[in-house]
């Protein structure tokens, strides 16, 4: 079974290297949806419920903390790994 994946990342140009790396070396993880911005993510992850965030600090006007803080208050068994650059 795989662990459904969101992946919130800002910088459009990188991530199909993001998405590339995660089908390639963590293929135990599908990558249900993506999201450009922190409210974004939210709402997605709302939708979907993944069991995992790759979470994007730099988010734009809602920071990624606080999109982690909205989507772990309303999603507690999602999980969220930050990235950073």
């Amino acid at each position: 079974m795989c662990a459904a994946l969101l992946i919130a990342y800002a910088a459009t140009l990188a991530l199909p290297p993001v998405r590339e790396f995660f089908e390639l070396v963590a293929p135990s993880f599908e990558i249900v949806a993506t999201a450009g911005d922190a409210a974004s993510a939210v709402r997605i992850a709302k939708a979907v419920r993944p069991n995992v965030v790759l979470m994007d600090l730099n988010l734009g006007e809602l920071s990624g903390v606080d999109a982690t803080l909205l989507i772990t208050g309303e999603l507690p068994e999602t999980r969220v790994l930050v990235l950073s650059a």
